[in-house]
């Protein structure tokens, strides 16, 4: 790990440096609520949440965020300490278990942090613990702007994946009920991400 992953596991700097590459996320977070909003969901997991970026919905909404990183599950914790439909815990995703059941799950520019077995084992997880929809959006491995690919460089996580290949890690669930709505490109800045979702029930 070099010096400047080590400064981004720093809440302070990991919140002000993700501002400086993808700005305020807002297509992002409008993709998320769009989803949460077509599929009815009342209750969200947001797996990975780092800061808690993506504690963005109502008091109807129950919102709970896991990350490892305790800095940054304390920041959070602070930051939304007066909100009550919204908290977080400190787990690992591969060694804990996650508890109870929720309508959506996030995994918002997380899964390039974990290898196809180490995803195999997340997805099982997830899959027991999700009554609808898993909402994915993560960075594309070759983005068009010269900062973007800079901002790539500097990524903690190793293991960068075309479209079809994130995807393919949820078909290789086994699980013929799943199914798979492709969404596209969102930019956030100068940050680009491939978003799709995996619904185990269909909108009404």
């Amino acid at each position: 790990m070099n010096i400047f992953h080590t400064i981004l596991k720093n809440p302070l700097a990991y919140t002000y440096l993700r501002k400086l590459a993808a700005g305020n996320q807002n297509n992002t977070k409008q993709f998320i609520l769009s989803a949460v909003k077509k599929y009815h969901c009342s209750s969200v997991l947001d797996l990975c949440c780092g800061t808690g970026d993506f504690a963005i919905f109502d008091n109807t909404i129950r919102y709970v965020g896991i990350d490892s990183n305790s800095l940054f599950i304390s920041y959070a914790r602070n930051k939304y300490r007066n909100f009550k439909n919204i908290s977080f815990q400190s787990k690992n995703i591969l060694k804990d278990e996650i508890q109870g059941k929720y309508d959506a799950i996030l995994l918002i520019s997380s899964i390039h942090h974990f290898s196809d077995r180490e995803m195999g084992k997340i997805i099982n997880k997830i899959l027991l613990c999700t009554k609808k929809v898993i909402i994915v959006a993560d960075i594309i491995p070759d983005p068009p702007s010269i900062i973007g690919k800079f901002l790539i460089s500097l990524d903690s996580g190793s293991t960068m994946r075309e479209a079809d290949d994130k995807i393919t890690l949820f078909k290789n669930a086994g699980l013929p009920q799943l199914l798979i709505t492709k969404t596209g490109i969102v930019q956030s800045l100068f940050a680009y991400q491939y978003t799709f979702i995996v619904h185990l029930k269909r909108p009404k």
